[in-house]
């Protein structure tokens, strides 16, 4: 069988986590959803039907295949959820699956169909999900939720990471109850843990440094550099080659991005390749202590940070007000009041302009360089894409060319 990760329209509401990556990329509850499927289906294909200029190799299905299992990439990536679904496979009679009415997937077994392998090689991600109910065939509910909107990267993250950490131990050695960490993890005399409330997990070639305050549930992925006095807590998620201090609470982290120094990070979204500045801090709860609007959307959410884009910096004291979006590529200076489109300069509501794209590939190489990853030709042309993309946003919010100044 092969599985087959597919885009909908709905990864626009997920922008701009992902205009650099794939949906069942996005990282949530420890893992990634195309992580979660490979470990679930080992013997198995996972192969992504991702929008045009993020799909790095072109879409093949071999002749031999006659059963298809086709997944929404937007599903969370919960453990609990696939080993349920897992169960709902075992009839190899075509049908489709939904949660909530809505499609989250479907199984197709060529032969019974009559399908050709040349009809299947011409499906993109947008028509898939219409081409799966071409057939009129029944379908399943299945209690497995998707990511339909951005504030609920953080929201699933949070209800979802003391799940998975149980199925994440594996390797790993239990320090205390609840405390584990992989061999080589580099752990001082004097830190501090609490496991009353969930997991803490470290993963290899990571390093905490003296008097680092955790508090699960807390996932750290791999070599990591946690530094003096950080305090990571309340359902943290944090990839791969991140430098950490400060505070952190219920935020999630992607790899190779730092925020190394003082500063409060909460209920938040950080993607990859981000650095934030020293005292650069975020507002998760409103003076009111009413609920939080993103987008001009009602979220029902209390407590909701900031989400922020790959390949964004933050300069020194910088502060970001409750529930703002921070696009690709931005650069940011003193206090951020409102949104802000990918690739822009901002100073304040009145000081605002565009990055311009050679500038943003110059910062992406140098970047790259300081993790000994070499700037790739498709790397350009993605984040080329995504300037021409976006345009249209900076557009819109009055965001022009020209000398930029503070």
């Amino acid at each position: 069988m092969t599985i087959i990760l597919y885009e909908n329209e709905k990864v626009n509401s997920l922008f701009p986590i992902t205009l650099t990556r794939d949906a069942s990329e996005i990282f949530c509850g420890g893992i990634t959803l195309f992580e979660l499927v490979q470990k679930s289906f080992p013997k198995n294909k996972v192969i992504k039907l991702s929008r045009n200029y993020l799909q790095s190799e072109k879409f093949h299905l071999s002749t031999s295949e006659n059963e298809i299992l086709f997944l929404n990439a937007s599903l969370i990536p919960h453990f609990e959820s696939i080993n349920l679904f897992q169960k709902e496979l075992k009839r190899k009679t075509s049908h489709l699956f939904t949660n909530e009415n809505k499609l989250i997937g479907g199984y197709l077994n060529l032969k019974e169909l009559k399908i050709s392998h040349s009809q299947m090689q011409i499906l993109t991600s947008i028509i898939v999900e219409k081409y799966l109910q071409s057939f009129n065939l029944s379908s399943k509910q299945v209690g497995w939720k998707t990511f339909e909107h951005i504030w609920q990267l953080v929201t699933f993250n949070k209800e979802i990471l003391g799940d998975n950490l149980q199925y994440l131990t594996k390797g790993l050695q239990k320090k205390s109850k609840d405390f584990y960490v992989a061999k080589n993890v580099k752990l001082p005399k004097q830190f501090e843990i609490d496991t009353t409330n969930g997991k803490i997990l470290i993963s290899k070639g990571t390093i905490l440094k003296p008097f680092v305050f955790l508090e699960g549930p807390v996932f750290i992925g791999e070599n990591c550099m946690i530094k003096e006095f950080a305090s990571i807590k309340d359902s943290t998620a944090i990839g791969q080659v991140c430098k950490i201090g400060g505070e952190i609470e219920a935020s999630v982290i992607h790899s190779y991005s730092n925020k190394q120094h003082h500063g409060f990070l909460g209920n938040s979204y950080i993607g990859s390749w981000i650095n934030l500045g020293a005292g650069t801090t975020n507002s998760d709860l409103k003076n009111t202590y009413s609920k939080i609007k993103i987008r001009g959307e009602e979220t029902g959410e209390q407590f909701l940070g900031c989400f922020i884009g790959d390949y964004t910096k933050s300069a020194i004291n910088t502060s970001i007000y409750t529930g703002k979006i921070i696009g690709v590529s931005s650069y940011l200076y003193g206090t951020l009041t409102k949104d802000l489109p990918s690739f822009t300069n901002y100073a304040s509501a009145n000081n605002m302009k565009e990055v311009p794209i050679e500038v943003a590939l110059k910062v992406q190489k140098v970047m790259f360089a300081r993790r000994k990853k070499i700037q790739t030709k498709e790397d350009e042309l993605t984040l080329r894409e995504i300037f021409s993309n976006t345009k249209q946003d900076r557009k819109t919010s009055n965001i022009i060319s020209g000398r930029f100044s503070i």
